[in-house]
């Protein structure tokens, strides 16, 4: 979900995204939280702007038995 202002005229100061992750282990979790977090910091840089980065934990990874 992408959140920013509500007027198509003007650009907003703030902005939010958010949205959900799966992972199979733990290193997978975290891998993709590094990449995000890596991705969010050279965006933020490059425009000028400060971003920050919010997981919120509440379920174990997804993992199928082998049988």
């Amino acid at each position: 979900m992408l959140s920013s202002g509500t007027a198509w005229q003007i650009i907003p100061w703030n902005a939010n995204l958010k949205g959900k992750l799966r992972w199979f282990s733990h290193e997978e979790r975290d891998k993709l939280k590094d990449k995000i977090w890596t991705v969010t910091k050279y965006i933020s840089d490059t425009h000028g702007c400060v971003a920050t980065v919010d997981f919120r934990e509440n379920c174990e990874p997804l993992i199928n038995p082998e049988e």
